[in-house]
């Protein structure tokens, strides 16, 4: 099963999906839950955002794909992964959730752990509560709006 890297694309307000063999787009999406994750911060590309005060992209997580939610394919290319469940499709669309990181939303995620990354504050992804670098997690689950939720 192919991993992917995954970042917030803020032309779309969706996920981009990009394959790590090929580093091709193949998708977005609202939200998604990725196993076996590594968050990766490019720290020159952390250094040319505070210099320029310009956004790019600088941080992604990798890994499988587990659930995935408001998929759009791009370009007709495929997306290999071994897909557990989608969202439903209402209408003829495929619904999802930007998942806004909120303090209902944390409320209802209390016995989970949030994690943030931003290029203005910190050289890595981080832990919201502590602040303390995180490189890596089991599973994650990712929104569109900002959200990052680990165990």
């Amino acid at each position: 099963m192919n991993k992917y890297k995954i970042y917030r694309n803020l032309h779309n307000e969706k996920l981009s999906i990009q394959c790590e063999r090929t580093n091709l787009v193949v998708g977005h999406c609202t939200s998604l839950t990725l196993q076996d994750t590594k968050f990766k911060v490019n720290e020159a590309g952390v250094h040319r955002i505070r210099k320029n005060k310009i956004k790019e992209v600088v941080a992604v997580a990798v890994g499988k794909i587990w659930n995935l939610y408001g998929y759009t394919p791009y370009k007709n290319r495929s997306l290999i992964a071994n897909v557990d469940w989608t969202a439903k499709i209402e209408n003829g669309e495929v619904l999802g959730w930007n998942g806004k990181p909120t303090t209902e939303c944390k409320r209802m995620f209390k016995n989970f752990h949030f994690v943030t990354f931003n290029p203005y504050k910190y050289k890595s992804f981080v832990y919201e509560e502590s602040g303390k670098k995180i490189t890596s997690a089991d599973w994650c689950y990712i929104t569109s709006g900002g959200l990052i939720i680990t165990q």
